[in-house]
């Protein structure tokens, strides 16, 4: 009902994919200059970038963007946020908790896309 609740449920998505896929997309993504690995990198990218697209619209046109943002920039920024790459950094590298991750994607995601204030009551 809220940007931030759309938001934070796809933080949850993209945690509960991501538990069971990280550890594959981890080799894809390091492999990914592998010429045999290249066509299935890309074709991840491609579908992400789909997938952020979508949702960046899907905020868009419900409850809006912030000011001077617009669908493409922010399935940009959606893109970069919900990077394999970040996940490993964050879990894998600097030992972070999914909880912790989550937390952090969904915060970032609706800072960076709304206007919305920040509400755990």
């Amino acid at each position: 009902t809220t940007a931030r609740g759309c938001l934070t449920r796809y933080a949850e998505l993209g945690r509960e994919l991501a538990e069971r896929a990280l550890p594959i997309v981890a080799v894809i993504v390091s492999e990914a200059a592998n010429p045999d690995v290249r066509a299935l990198a890309e074709t991840i990218e491609e579908q992400r970038a789909t997938g952020t697209r979508a949702v960046a619209r899907h905020v868009a046109d419900r409850f809006g963007l912030r000011a001077g943002l617009d669908i493409d920039t922010a399935a940009d920024v959606l893109w970069v946020l919900t990077a394999p790459e970040t996940m490993i950094r964050f879990i894998q590298r600097r030992g972070w908790t999914w909880d912790a991750y989550e937390q952090w994607l969904a915060d970032a995601m609706t800072s960076s896309l709304t206007a919305a204030r920040r509400n755990r009551s």
